[in-house]
């Protein structure tokens, strides 16, 4: 699993053109701080590579990172979202792209 095929997967499911645009509205935020941790958890790529595929610092990153477990409270969505992530790639990752595709 890519963290292309993650952003992919994230822009789809929130219906989102693209979480790497130059923006702060508070749900792309939330979607690049959802890209962040799951890419670090399910990619062998680094802080670096993570925020040069959404266009930003391995320092944002850092930052995304930190915030995340306050946004699983606040936003169920996201964490709807991140453990069916989670529990897909441990058992089969083929169906997270699967059940993507079926939501369109």
């Amino acid at each position: 699993m890519s963290t292309k095929d993650i952003k992919k997967y994230i822009e789809v499911y929130f219906n989102v053109e693209d979480i790497s645009i130059k923006s702060r509205q508070a749900n792309l935020v939330m979607y690049r701080y959802l890209f962040y941790k799951l890419s670090k958890e399910c990619t062998g790529d680094t802080l670096k590579q993570i925020g040069k595929a959404v266009n930003r610092d391995y320092t944002t990153v850092i930052a995304g990172l930190r915030v995340f477990p306050n946004l699983l409270r606040y936003y169920p969505e996201v964490q709807c979202v991140y453990n069916f992530f989670i529990e897909k790639k441990k058992n089969r990752p083929e169906e997270i792209f699967n059940s993507l595709f079926k939501k369109n």
